[in-house]
């Protein structure tokens, strides 16, 4: 069963969940897990608020106000997305493609107008392509943003890296690692890199430091493991580079290895809280991992305390949303203050196939196989 809104969204309505479908994006941008629907769904005059029936005789009532998603049609570069990442408040989107293209994206609602808008929110064309450059000979593999989204860096598989202005997307300048990018951090003052490759008739690994005043190197710590994922604290003191089967803490300043963690296999995000007392780290199905590194205690699962001092949590209405995965279906959870365990409140429909995700404090990002890039942009106003 199936009922248009007037702003041109479809519910279809099956035998286990009701969906939103956008007629002007062609995409699905919301699964309501509740079936059994026995009469069709009906919208409210003002698009607000969606009634579905089930065979129990119950009438559920949504609120689908804070639904806004966007998906971006064809823009002739058809290529996968290898890298994907949010400025911190959101406004800037970063993308990498196979095809070493770099994108730069305004994700903000902004009067000026700039090119076509590929990108397209589900309400209104809010989202503005900056730049777009392939500058590389292979495949983008890493991007981050500086906590300020005034730099951002790319890394490619060749070991170029390239620093850009996250307002404009203007070049500022080159830096080569010894061989293919892995991962890219920066602070305010520091930018580090994972590095790794075949050289030499020998597999080098390392992580190397610039500085982001001289653009010089600083420093490189060899090790004999590939690194996929690095983390660096606001203040440039603490890098966390993970591992294959542990993350391992250098301090920048005396440029030694203060400890080693053992961590679940497929780390998605590492971040240090803001006073640097612990080090977070999320898997990509969504496991929690804190690690004092002041007493080197380890604690298991999301905390609360904790993940509302993470500055790339996304809050739903002030309440922390951590992504979650159990096969393949990808799912967003919240942790409220009176449940021991999140609970779901956004899944993603199984027909988009997710290769890479990445989120901010009002935000999160997809990217499918097709080279679509999804945003979700998240409510945030706080609630009782």
């Amino acid at each position: 069963m199936m009922a248009f809104s007037l702003d041109n969204i479809l519910a279809i309505a099956t035998s286990d969940d009701t969906k939103l479908y956008n007629i002007n994006t062609h995409t699905f941008i919301h699964t309501l897990p509740r079936g059994g629907v026995n009469i069709p769904p009906a919208f409210s005059p003002d698009c607000t608020r969606l009634a579905v029936g089930d065979f129990g005789g119950n009438v559920n009532l949504w609120d689908i106000r804070g639904i806004d998603t966007s998906g971006p049609p064809s823009t002739g570069n058809a290529t996968a997305v290898t890298a994907l990442t949010l400025s911190r408040d959101c406004s800037r989107l970063a993308c990498g493609f196979e095809d070493s293209t770099v994108e730069l994206w305004e994700t903000s609602p902004t009067k000026r107008r700039i090119d076509p808008l590929p990108l397209r929110s589900a309400r209104e064309p809010n989202f503005i392509r900056i730049f777009r450059h392939q500058t590389y000979y292979s495949a983008v593999r890493a991007l981050g943003f500086d906590p300020d989204g005034r730099l951002f860096a790319s890394g490619s598989d060749d070991g170029t890296i390239k620093l850009w202005n996250g307002g404009d997307g203007v070049l500022r300048g080159t830096l080569k690692a010894l061989s293919g990018v892995r991962a890219v951090a920066l602070s305010n003052s520091v930018l580090v890199a994972t590095w790794g490759g075949w050289d030499d008739n020998w597999w080098d690994y390392g992580v190397t430091l610039w500085s982001l005043d001289t653009l010089r190197p600083i420093h490189t710590f060899y090790d004999r493991a590939d690194a996929s994922k690095v983390s660096i604290a606001e203040n440039g003191t603490l890098i966390a580079v993970c591992f294959d089967s542990h993350v391992t803490l250098f301090d920048v300043a005396n440029r030694t290895t203060i400890r080693t963690f053992a961590v679940v296999s497929n780390i998605h995000t590492m971040t240090f809280l803001p006073d640097n007392s612990h080090l977070m780290v999320q898997s990509d199905k969504g496991v929690f991992r804190s690690f004092n590194l002041i007493n080197n205690h380890t604690t298991e699962g999301p905390t609360l305390e904790h993940l509302v001092q993470l500055p790339n949590t996304p809050l739903l209405h002030g309440v922390p949303v951590l992504h979650c995965k159990e096969q393949e279906q990808h799912y967003f959870a919240a942790l409220f203050s009176q449940h021991k365990s999140p609970m779901p409140v956004l899944w993603i429909p199984k027909q988009i196939s997710v290769t890479k995700w990445t989120q901010g404090s009002s935000m999160i990002a997809l990217s499918c196989e097709d080279g679509r890039v999804i945003l979700l942009r998240l409510p945030t106003s706080h609630v009782s």
